[in-house]
């Protein structure tokens, strides 16, 4: 696995500071890193074409794009809304494009209704898939929290009617499901050993599983999450694919703490080299 980990801009722009992608952009430059997971949010609309503009800084480099979670929330509502979903999925396909990413992750379900009417899922993966092939893009689904199943039941269902799906797994919607140690049993090995998984989301959890008042992103080492057995689990399965360090960098009056994306950075290197990864 590459060490490089990839930052999240969606670390430094939130509702906390009304999604102001400046909060990002001004900051990035004190970062220790140079490669980033795009977040895409449906408040901004059209105008996301334009911002694209001001996040291609020389030296930047947006290899994972993470679309905007509205398109799995549209599909939970309602079938009758998979073709608006669809075309609101090309347009995240053009932004990944015009940043030059590679993979694009989705929400395939998503909001209150989440995975309650997981038949409209499986309607529409196949036109999400299409568009992203058309697009030159790896596809990810994420293990998203769910209401009906678990994350992990989900990614199986998936992977027996769309064989050739990947998936983006994340640490944080795992622990909150109690999945960590599933994941990485002998069940669920050979996702990482043939690829299904190629893609990492990084960041702790230290609620109570299904509590949702506890459903908070912490930064490495503030949770439970024992990443250094995860870290040795990903080598003896010789991951190699890419992750991306979530941890959330916003204060209460929406600033921004770039430094504290460097600990983090920092201690995701500390532990994977304690985990010889």
């Amino acid at each position: 696995m590459n060490r490089d980990v990839i930052i999240s801009t969606g670390a430094f722009i939130g509702r906390v500071n009304d999604r102001n992608r400046m909060m990002f952009i001004n900051s990035a430059p004190s970062l220790c890193g140079r490669r980033f997971e795009f977040m895409v949010y449906n408040s901004w609309g059209d105008s996301t074409g334009d911002y694209i503009r001001d996040f291609l800084m020389p030296g930047f480099e947006y290899p994972v794009l993470h679309a905007d979670k509205n398109i799995g929330e549209l599909v939970s509502l309602s079938k009758d809304n998979i073709p608006e979903a669809v075309e609101l999925f090309g347009k995240n396909c053009k932004y990944a494009s015009a940043l030059g990413a590679e993979k694009i992750v989705l929400h395939l379900w998503n909001g209150p209704a989440s995975d309650r009417n997981f038949g409209n899922h499986l309607s529409a993966l196949p036109y999400f898939i299409d568009a992203a092939e058309s697009a030159g893009l790896l596809l990810t689904v994420e293990n998203v929290v769910c209401a009906a199943e678990t994350p992990l039941s989900r990614m199986a269902e998936l992977h027996s009617y769309f064989p050739d799906l990947k998936f983006t797994f994340d640490t944080k919607m795992a622990a909150f499901h109690g999945e960590m140690g599933k994941i990485c049993s002998d069940e669920y090995r050979h996702f990482w050993e043939d690829g299904i998984i190629s893609h990492i989301h990084c960041n702790d959890f230290g609620g109570t599983a299904g509590d949702f008042s506890t459903l908070r992103t912490l930064h490495i080492g503030q949770g439970n999450i024992d990443f250094i057995s995860f870290f040795r689990f990903l080598r003896s399965v010789g991951y190699s694919g890419s992750m991306t360090l979530e941890c959330t960098c916003m204060r209460p009056d929406g600033s921004v703490d770039p430094e504290a994306m460097n600990r983090d950075v920092a201690e995701v290197g500390r532990l994977m080299e304690l985990a010889g990864l």
